[in-house]
């Protein structure tokens, strides 16, 4: 099976296990608010985000693993990856006694952190030490997951993670609604499915791979002989610091500038926008281990000509989405919570804003990831730098606004700026002017188009979004028409365009 055919039968079985995830993520988040109200759903993202700071221990090991594991699998070298696998597990095994160390230290100061909250302290405590503990798994027991994806199969983790997570909602949404179990009860099925979730995982790996036969003792002998990885994960360790400070940061601005309950409102947005970024990467996750081959391989031509298929098929997808969610997402949040959960309408812009970036931006980091360049060590120390001190500055002023508008200004520094010009510089070794054109062409294109759902609803043939059937029926129309009219423009002008659309069509009929 070629690269490109193991890519989209990730994106196809990834796809299917998301969608049904989604959709009982948004049934159980208004099942999870209604019983357990906006407060204590604020309070265990805001838990979350915290624990999100304990895993800054990891270090961006994962990110160097896995870039090592490309070429010993496009190799064959199951000695070498046992090895690999091996030192996994041991500084894994180091990296979990730590977070626990310095989570039973932090929990100390937690009541006192959240007593303007009002809640009672066994939910504070009880609900940090169930994500605490639930978060353990992944350090002694479900490490080995680390292979699948490498191995280009994202698609076991993925299915078999969001099958588990609709299981776990499903018990969870019984608890509370038939049962009339509290929140003490949520917890306890949210570490019961963590535990076997991490347990059963293993036992796929085992079976998927019955030679990888590893153990923390050779892990811990052999470490001093792998140099290049070590100093892999010193150039990964800023990159992964930053990605915690901006991903785990924001809620708990929030919950300081204002409350518990606009944590609520703002990750139910999050849910929708930034998250689908996270389900996008999910999904095509399993081209990052195609892409390691293909440079792997050394064929700078072939290596550029795929860049930018993928680039323009990325900046399809974020037009479409992005303008999809621009006229639909206010109907949507009135739909599902009621309008009371409803942003303003510029905080909301912002987060459009971050959205479209973090989805336009995944090919390079594919590539930055395939070509293992993490050398620019200062760029996401810059990067988590300006985001705190614009959110922290303009969240005093401006509340939930200010705070996203810190992600908004340093994502367009370093990531729009920066990250394109490092890539193409040290990987690609090329001018980044090629790169610009075709953006601004796509830009350029989309501005006109993103103007038809307007069109359409003012010649009246859209449906009222208040209702269900409208709402879906608007939704599938305006994002079915953007899709077909910009790829079909972008084809007729645009080379790689041409060459990503003959790519999915040849894999997808050819097997029919």
């Amino acid at each position: 099976m070629s690269r490109t055919e193991q890519s989209l039968k990730n994106f196809r079985i990834s796809s299917v296990f998301l969608g049904i995830s989604i959709i009982f993520n948004f049934v159980s988040r208004s099942i999870f608010i209604k019983y357990l109200g906006a407060d204590v759903v604020g309070l265990s993202s805001t838990l979350l985000n915290i624990l999100g700071f304990l895993n800054l221990a990891e270090l961006g090991l994962t990110s160097a693993i896995s870039g090592t594991l490309y070429e010993l699998i496009y190799k064959k070298d199951e000695s070498r990856i046992k090895d690999v696998i091996s030192i996994f597990g041991f500084l894994y095994r180091i990296i979990g006694v730590t977070i626990l160390v310095l989570g039973i230290i932090i929990s100390f100061f937690l009541v006192p952190f959240f007593s303007e909250s009002g809640l009672p302290d066994i939910y504070i405590v009880g609900g940090y030490y169930t994500f605490l503990l639930a978060n353990l798994v992944g350090y002694f027991i479900s490490y080995k997951q680390t292979l699948l994806v490498a191995d280009q199969r994202e698609y076991i983790v993925t299915s078999f993670t969001y099958g588990a997570q609709t299981l776990k909602f499903a018990c969870q949404i019984v608890a509370l609604k038939y049962l009339g179990y509290g929140y003490v009860v949520w917890l306890g099925i949210e570490l019961f499915w963590g535990i076997i979730y991490g347990i059963a995982i293993n036992r796929i790996v085992k079976k998927k791979y019955p030679w990888l036969v590893t153990s923390y003792h050779h892990g811990k002998e052999i470490y001093r002989n792998y140099a290049t990885l070590f100093r892999t994960i010193k150039q990964v360790i800023p990159h992964n610091i930053s990605a915690f400070v901006l991903n785990q940061s924001t809620n708990i601005l929030i919950y300081v500038f204002s409350s518990l309950v606009k944590v609520t409102i703002y990750t139910n947005y999050t849910m929708i926008l930034v998250r689908f970024v996270s389900v996008l990467n999910i999904c095509m996750r399993g081209i990052t281990a195609s892409f390691g081959n293909l440079v792997a391989e050394g064929n700078k031509a072939k290596i550029l000509s795929i860049f930018f298929q993928f680039n323009a098929l990325f900046f399809i997808i974020g037009g479409v989405v992005c303008t999809t969610c621009y006229y639909q997402i206010e109907s949507f949040i009135k739909l599902w919570l009621g309008a009371e959960y409803v942003l303003d309408r510029w905080i909301f812009l912002l987060m459009l804003y971050i959205m479209y970036v973090g989805i336009v931006r995944l090919p390079i980091n594919y590539f930055i990831g395939a070509y293992v360049l993490y050398k620019d060590t200062w760029a996401p120390m810059a990067e988590a730098c300006i985001n705190l001190f614009v959110a922290i500055v303009f969240g005093h002023l401006l509340g939930i606004g200010g705070v996203v508008l810190g992600g908004v200004i340093s994502l367009s520094l370093i990531v729009v700026l920066w990250k394109p010009f490092f890539l193409f510089r040290n990987g690609f070794c090329s001018s980044v002017g090629e790169y610009w054109q075709k953006v601004l062409k796509y830009l350029v294109v989309l501005f006109p188009i993103s103007l038809m759902p307007q069109v359409l609803f003012q010649h009246n043939l859209l449906k009222d979004n208040s209702t269900v059937v409208g709402f879906s029926f608007n939704t599938l129309v305006i994002a079915f028409c953007l899709l077909i009219v910009y790829s079909i423009v972008l084809y007729i002008i645009d080379k790689p365009t041409k060459g990503i659309v003959r790519r999915i069509y040849k894999v997808i009929f050819h097997k029919c």
